[in-house]
């Protein structure tokens, strides 16, 4: 998972020097997108631990700590993702390759799922925010944090076998596989507190 230099193009065909310069330095709407991002986490994070303890749900078991820090991981994941779509941007086929932007991806997929699947079953959370902003849970981040982990774990382990894993040193692809390890290890913490229980 080094960090490794981008395929060599052809002739006429190489990176702007703006572009080689976002890809390691973030821009003013990039850093804006971030901050959203962290103020959206936050909440997020501030609700979901309200409600387990409202439930009596102990926050501070290990999933748990994985299921109270996932509302800032999913939004920082989608700025991420916005970010590197941000112009200048890099051709599709290289993004695809890309391990950070590929876990971000996936992440926002599986959190879109998850989310209209949610609604899918419960409409009348749509009728005020506050019903909105209640929602998002236990129930929901508890599953989506597995469910995501999970994703990123096929989603990096297919790039690699398939010989197209192609990291780089740009702030985006190095946050965005920060976040992928941390997902995986939230699936992988899932995983053991069932087995766990089986046992």
């Amino acid at each position: 998972m080094l960090d490794q230099q981008a395929e060599p193009k052809a002739a006429g065909s190489q990176p702007s020097t703006a572009s080689a310069r976002s890809a390691t330095k973030p821009r003013l709407g990039q850093i804006m997108l971030l901050i959203a991002a962290v103020a959206i986490g936050i909440v997020g994070i501030r609700n979901c631990d309200a409600r387990m303890r409202a439930a009596q749900i102990d926050p501070g078991t290990l999933v748990n700590r994985f299921v109270v820090s996932s509302p800032m991981l999913m939004s920082l994941s989608a700025a991420l993702l916005f970010a590197g779509l941000s112009p200048p941007r890099r051709r599709w086929s290289e993004l695809g390759r890309r391990p950070g932007f590929t876990a971000c991806w996936v992440t926002t997929l599986v959190t879109a799922i998850e989310t209209v699947s949610r609604f899918s079953v419960q409409p009348d959370a749509l009728t005020s925010l506050d019903k909105f902003i209640h929602s998002f849970d236990y129930g929901f981040f508890w599953p989506a944090t597995a469910q995501v982990g999970f994703g990123v774990l096929i989603a990096w382990t297919t790039l690699a076998l398939a010989g197209r894993w192609r990291s780089e040193a740009s702030w985006i692809d190095r946050s965005g596989r920060v976040l992928g390890v941390v997902w995986i290890l939230a699936f992988l913490a899932d995983r053991f507190y069932w087995l766990m229980r089986l046992l």
